[in-house]
């Protein structure tokens, strides 16, 4: 029997060959209609035979192109029109509705067999690109997803890429950046004052990066600076000139046999890397690594390991048969990535010797994703190109909402109609650039999805660039707890229920409902509200909000809380009038922090492992490295005091023996990660138990150490509670947007 179907697709199905995908099927079961993109995703019609259609929705599910997938379909019946053939019709803007951006793709197998076959009318183009890889986010600028959208309108097709845009049965059908040498956008060379170098700029690139020169090489989401991973002297320039003496830098290598010389490379790591989003991986160092430079990653064992992901990145290793590149964000500290030719030889022509720029508009900017390895699978420390605009699942809610963020590693989130969308990674908003970008990403998201939040929420702090721009948009604002906020993000993630909860939450410091900073949360939660059911035991701060930078001022600020002796590492990290005066200070200091954080730095001055941090979270990250080189770890005393109301995890047990015990420094640094996850699994045990609740949610930035979290997570294995912890978004402050958002969505439901 003759029937026509309509079938609504939510999902990632715009600008992922969808809709010749769809094309290709429909032909196959015999079916007319058309298929077309909007706003919200896209509509299909099919009309045929009933087992036809239904043999379409088979493949539809299950034959998806690599990079779509969908989120929802919604299928009705209609009134048979008795065409007789498939289409694939216009585009269609609905102002009412809002669909999913795809984030930008990794060049696909089939791209990068073209790019290097010199048979290929496309070979070495640095363009290349097709249905299945290339920009996407970070081109757009407004929906539904169409050339005429995106920065790639300027070029208009050559006779050749037209006839593969128009045919559907073409990998670069609908492909909006299609492109090749004849039409498409170009590389050029010039030095630092802008002067076009004649030749070959990729070739002569080569050449420059092969000399011990830094480029700043234009790409997808911004520029980076690149230089050989294997020569000290150019890294050793580019932190002088980046002021970063020792965060490490991020590498990119080609081929598998090289990486596996240089980090612990699983089967399913290098799966992970070829991945369409392509991020920087944290992998294990080899001990006998001695291709890449030392000055890389100083003091750590772990190393961000990236393979090319543009076909200009191809090119540099192929033409340049280089092993190892640093491939690290062309930006100063704080501030975002540079996008425009401009502006990167203003900014950056006292750290690149020569640019390799191109005439592509990048209209969002976007860094590198960064993600962890750990015992347990992967975790996002960074969440941006690859990943960014991906929506979540969330509550329907009644209004529009947003969260806004907090300070550090600031994202945002809009929601509506049961979809969250979080923002790139922006970074931290302590410097104008930073903030501007901010906005700037603001205005586009609102305008791509079509509306305006009505309920916003914020972070308690007042002193926040994002608490201010909240209260300047001049709707209903609700204010959101640090902590709570880190929990609510996990809560989002997974799609948990609005009901009783135990978040864990261990970060830096983040404002309290107390007014004191807390860092070290046991709080019982649900989507409208928490109360603090446990903690750290506090410790009087020195200066709180400059902890951070200096460990040994946390291991004084612990050690004199605690009223404990202070060991030679710390005593010697200070000047006598240095200690004399912060010993002054800390007499008349009035506020208290819970800071699992500052606990980390504490031990790592305690251990004489690092007294100043020249990036944040050095001192953690050095003390996780040191630790693993421990043998079999030891339980250290602590204790928990519990006062009916609430538990309080007492440090002083634990630091007492960490300074008395005579063992190494290897061993006590292990001997602390294991007591630390013993204890929190203990005060986890008791608190569900006491409240009658089974899901766990851990949550902050302290959940980045891979021992802590792994040892944590084996010792709860066997204790009948469901645990939950960040995957695909950061555990970090990166996550406290989509926290906020989903509070602001239960203060909306329940009015």
């Amino acid at each position: 029997m003759l029937k026509r179907a309509q079938l609504e697709i939510k999902g990632y199905v715009q600008g992922v060959g969808f809709r010749p995908f769809v094309y290709r099927i429909a032909r196959m079961w015999s079916l007319s209609g058309f298929v077309k993109n909007v706003t919200s995703g896209v509509i299909i019609e099919v009309e045929g035979e009933e087992e036809n259609i239904a043999g379409f929705m088979r493949s539809l599910k299950n034959e998806l192109p690599p990079a779509a997938s969908i989120t929802e379909i919604n299928i009705r019946w209609i009134d048979t029109k008795f065409e007789k053939e498939f289409r694939i019709v216009k585009s269609e803007n609905r102002e009412d509705v809002f669909g999913e951006m795809v984030p930008d793709l990794a060049t696909c197998p089939d791209c990068l067999s073209e790019l290097f076959d010199s048979a290929d009318r496309r070979y070495l183009y640095p363009f290349i690109n097709c249905t299945n890889c290339g920009p996407r986010f970070t081109i757009i600028e407004s929906l539904p997803y169409d050339r005429i959208s995106t920065t790639m309108r300027e070029f208009k097709m050559c006779e050749l890429c037209q006839s593969e845009y128009e045919n559907p049965l073409s990998r670069r059908f609908h492909a909006q950046p299609n492109a090749c040498g004849i039409c498409g956008p170009q590389y050029t060379l010039v030095d630092n004052k802008g002067t076009i170098i004649q030749g070959d700029p990729i070739e002569l690139a080569c050449e420059l990066i092969g000399s011990g020169k830094i480029l700043a090489v234009k790409g997808i989401g911004g520029f980076h600076l690149i230089c050989d991973a294997t020569r000290d002297e150019p890294i050793l320039k580019l932190r002088e000139a980046k002021k970063r003496p020792h965060k490490p830098f991020a590498i990119m290598v080609a081929e598998k046999e090289v990486l596996e010389s240089i980090v612990e490379l699983e089967q399913e790591d290098w799966k992970f890397l070829l991945s369409p989003a392509a991020p920087i991986l944290l992998l294990k160092k080899r001990n006998t690594a001695k291709i890449v430079s030392e000055f890389v990653a100083p003091n750590l064992n772990y190393l961000g390991v990236m393979l090319p992901y543009a076909p200009i990145h191809h090119l540099l290793f192929r033409l340049g048969k280089f092993k190892v590149l640093i491939a690290t964000s062309a930006n100063f500290k704080d501030e975002p990535i540079v996008i425009s030719n401009d502006e990167a030889l203003q900014v950056l022509k006292g750290i690149s010797s020569h640019f390799l720029i191109h005439n592509r508009g990048i209209y969002n900017r976007s860094d590198d994703s960064v993600v962890s390895k750990f015992k347990h699978g992967y975790l996002m420390i960074r969440r941006s190109r690859g990943y960014v605009p991906r929506s979540v699942e969330v509550p329907v809610c009644r209004i529009p909402v947003m969260g806004v963020g907090a300070e550090e590693k600031v994202t945002f989130t809009l929601a509506k109609d049961g979809r969250a969308f979080m923002s790139q990674f922006i970074g931290d908003l302590d410097n104008k650039k930073a903030i501007d970008f901010y906005i700037e990403s603001f205005e586009k998201f609102k305008r791509w999805l079509g509306f305006t939040p009505e309920l916003v929420a914020s972070d308690l702090h007042p002193d926040f660039a994002t608490t201010r721009f909240a209260e300047a948009l001049g709707v209903k604002l609700v204010k959101v707890q640090h902590h709570y906020a880190h929990a609510l993000a996990v809560c989002a993630e997974f799609n948990l229920p609005d009901e009783p909860a135990l978040g864990v939450v261990f970060d830096g410091f983040g404002l309290g409902a107390d007014g004191n900073y807390w860092g070290g949360e046991f709080l019982l939660f649900d989507h409208k509200s928490f109360v603090r059911v446990g903690a750290l035991k506090p410790f009087k701060a020195l200066s709180p909000q400059r902890l951070g930078l200096y460990p040994n001022r946390s291991a004084l600020s612990f050690l004199l809380s605690g009223s404990l002796d202070i060991p030679q590492p710390v005593v010697s990290s200070f000047t006598e009038n240095e200690l004399k005066t912060l010993m002054e200070h800390f007499r008349h200091e009035r506020i208290s922090g819970t800071s699992v954080g500052r606990l980390f730095d504490a031990v790592a001055s305690i251990l004489g492992i690092c007294h100043l941090n020249t990036f944040e979270g050095e001192a953690p990250q050095r003390l996780e490295s040191v630790a693993e080189r421990g043998k079999a770890p030891h339980l250290l005393p602590y204790s928990i005091e519990d006062d009916n109301s609430q538990l309080y995890l007492d440090w002083r047990p634990l630091l007492s023996a960490l300074i008395l015990k005579k063992e190494s420094v290897e061993n006590l640094a292990l001997d602390f990660h294991y007591t630390l996850a013993q204890a929190t699994a203990e005060m986890i045990s008791i608190l569900s138990e006491r409240h009658k609740v089974k899901n766990i949610v851990l949550s902050g930035g302290c959940f980045q150490n891979r021992i802590l979290l792994s040892m944590l997570i084996s010792i709860l294995k066997n204790r009948k509670l469901s645990l939950f912890y960040p995957k695909d978004f950061p555990p970090n402050d990166g996550c406290i947007s989509l926290g906020q958002a989903l509070n602001a969505i239960g203060v909306s439901i329940n009015g």
